[in-house]
């Protein structure tokens, strides 16, 4: 399930029901409930409260609390849409990083859940690699055995120079620079003539809209047909753009 914030009636009513009909069901039958663009701890709270307010059940018996843990997912594709691949991935890893030290100073068992999409611009890829890529501390046995089991139980070590920190930084703010430059100089027109992204309004075959407000903005695309409607054209824009120069600026600067 995914919950928003609206001001309509007709919305808070559908919102409402909705947690009165998980309440019914139990949570044995449902999943996560993903709060999409979560942004405050106001955002998870009002889910917690709205889940007290229908007595959302445990196993089928209304009146129960939810169970215990945290999961936090790590949403790769607006961040690629928004910042350039590069940039993205360096900032989730920094995120993750900042999560699991969070957890483990209060002792809160988490679960991190990738949102990873299948093309690159939306942070796919080979699975073996990414979960070998992850900090050190976040993953824990999983599917995906092979890998998992290598990553958990020789973790990578922790950069004992601040060096490589640095140096991943500056290449994410040359990377972030150019990818956003690069849209600003034409991008967006040609986004708008050259892909079918208006058509995509029409095709009910995803679960968000083509974009969130009325705006021609890239912060307003939906990170989904933002990187479809790219790869209608064969330019698969989101998997390279600000990545090359942000390591063209790193050598040049080191040699």
């Amino acid at each position: 399930m995914e919950s928003c914030v609206s001001s309509s009636t007709s919305d808070v009513k559908e919102v409402l029901d909705t947690f009165r009909i998980a309440a019914e069901l139990g949570s044995d039958s449902l999943g996560a409930y993903v709060i999409s663009m979560a942004s405050n701890a106001s955002d998870i709270l009002a889910v917690e409260l709205l889940q007290k307010d229908a007595r959302l059940a445990v196993s089928g018996e209304i009146g129960k609390p939810c169970p215990g843990g945290t999961e936090v997912m790590i949403w790769y594709s607006d961040s690629g849409k928004d910042v350039g691949r590069f940039t993205a991935a360096w900032e989730l890893y920094k995120a993750q990083e900042d999560v699991i030290a969070a957890c483990n100073e209060y002792d809160i068992k988490v679960t991190l859940f990738h949102g990873r999409g299948g093309s690159i611009g939306r942070g796919g890829g080979p699975t073996y690699l990414a979960i070998q890529s992850q900090p050190p501390g976040s993953v824990m046995l999983e599917i995906y055995t092979t890998a998992v089991l290598l990553a958990t139980l020789r973790p990578p070590h922790p950069s004992r120079e601040q060096k490589w920190g640095n140096l991943m930084e500056e290449i994410s703010k040359i990377s972030c620079q150019n990818y956003r430059s690069g849209l600003r100089k034409s991008r967006i027109p040609y986004f708008q003539e050259a892909t079918p992204r208006a058509e995509l309004v029409f095709l009910n075959i995803g679960s968000w809209p083509s974009r969130g407000k009325s705006s021609t903005g890239i912060g307003h695309f939906r990170a989904i047909p933002w990187v479809f409607a790219w790869t209608q054209t064969r330019f698969v824009l989101p998997a390279w753009l600000g990545v090359e120069p942000g390591l063209r600026g790193l050598w040049e600067g080191t040699h």
